[in-house]
């Protein structure tokens, strides 16, 4: 029983089977010995020093190739360790760019949106808004801006001389400047046709409404003239359109269907034309 022997007993007892132990570096090492060499000297006793020298040999090799073994895995341990802590490192950089990239989007985001909002305040500021009202032809050929082109010119859907007002509502944008001196005051239906029904409404109700602020603007009460002041000012009420009727809603249905004739004159015209062998 060698749990109750000491070290050094142990020791003695390999000394006296003639056992090296120097190599033995724990004690379960000379535990171990001991056994292999008790065995061996009770198997085989007519030559028990020579076969314990040779288990000893043996075990010698075997406990050296456990160190070797043993050296071997702490170092594989440690360099898995240093592997871990390398992988912990990198995964740690990988979420600080990550959040660094989400936050350098987001500063991208809110710039672009402060440049494009800085955009807008900037072209409020050059370029005032458009308030619909009287408006003299240039300033309302401001107002188009790139819009109009050399040639044109600002189109009254209701002529100056039959009662039509410089109002945004009796603009019809803008036209080639030779139809426009061409039809001169003759077409006013031709035109609501063109401007749309609802669009004609507002053009009579406007022109209407010019001969009242006509007066104020005399008063000096308005500051802006309603009629072109290069020419003598005249009023719907007072003039053909005036005659048709007293609403603005007949008026401008009636311009309007009158106008719808040129629409279907112009169709007879093209199927006709079609007709004619080339």
């Amino acid at each position: 029983d060698m749990e109750g022997m000491s070290t050094r007993e142990i020791m003695f007892e390999l000394k006296l089977l003639g056992v090296e132990y120097s190599h033995c570096l724990e004690r379960h090492e000379l535990v171990a010995l001991l056994l292999v060499s008790n065995t061996n000297s009770i198997s085989e006793p007519e030559d028990g020093l020579s076969s314990c020298k040779d288990a000893s040999g043996a075990l010698c090799e075997l406990l050296s190739e456990l160190r070797t073994v043993q050296t071997e895995y702490q170092e594989l341990k440690r360099e898995n360790a240093e592997v871990q802590q390398m992988l912990k490192a990198s995964y740690a950089r990988n979420e600080e760019m990550e959040r660094r990239l989400a936050g350098i989007k987001e500063d991208c985001l809110k710039l672009k949106l402060k440049l494009c909002d800085d955009a807008k305040k900037r072209n409020s500021k050059d370029k005032p808004a458009f308030k619909p009202g009287y408006m003299s032809r240039q300033a309302y050929r401001k107002h188009l801006g790139e819009h109009i082109d050399v040639g044109q010119d600002v189109y009254h859907i209701i002529a100056h001389s039959n009662g039509g007002v410089d109002h945004s509502d009796n603009y019809l944008f803008a036209l080639g400047e030779s139809w426009n001196r061409a039809i001169s005051d003759n077409f006013d239906d031709f035109n609501c046709v063109l401007a749309g029904k609802a669009r004609t409404l507002k053009a009579i109700k406007a022109c209407m409404k010019g001969r009242e602020d006509y007066k104020l603007y005399q008063q000096g009460k308005l500051n802006v003239c309603p009629y072109d002041k290069r020419g003598e000012v005249k009023f719907l009420q007072e003039g053909c359109h005036g005659k048709i009727s007293e609403t603005a809603e007949v008026i401008a249905d009636t311009l309007f269907t009158r106008g719808q004739r040129y629409q279907r004159a112009m169709r007879h015209m093209l199927r006709e034309e079609s007709k004619r062998p080339n």
